[in-house]
């Protein structure tokens, strides 16, 4: 918070909220594998599921590979789901709209009466 010396009575003129992030896989650490997967993750409309990783050091690129296994299909004609995904890469003094990006992906749903 930051305060006017010269009338500390007044309060906080400002705060600064500070949000740390906690990783969910470190691919840097000694002996770690180079990739992560996470299974099993339930989407619903609406719903932003967060997750970070720490890649593995010196990487300078990343593969994401996103599968539609078993979910009910949506009540769109063509039986399709809209995915949103965002990546971002901290880098040392470059903006984050600089080393980042947002992509939709549309996917089709497999029937699970077609036993697919």
């Amino acid at each position: 918070a930051g305060h006017d010396s010269s009338s500390p009575r007044r309060g906080p003129l400002f705060s600064l909220p500070v949000t740390v992030c906690r990783p969910h896989a470190n691919l840097a650490a000694p002996h770690a594998p180079c990739h992560v997967a996470f299974e099993r993750v339930a989407f619903s409309p609406g719903h932003i599921e967060r997750r970070f990783v720490v890649p593995p050091r010196g990487a300078t690129w990343a593969t994401l590979t996103l599968r539609a296994r078993g979910a009910p299909r949506s009540r769109e004609p063509a039986g399709s789901v809209v995915y949103m995904y965002s990546l971002t890469q901290l880098l040392p003094q470059k903006h984050i709209g600089q080393s980042s990006e947002t992509r939709r992906v549309t996917m089709g749903v497999p029937d699970e009466a077609q036993g697919a």
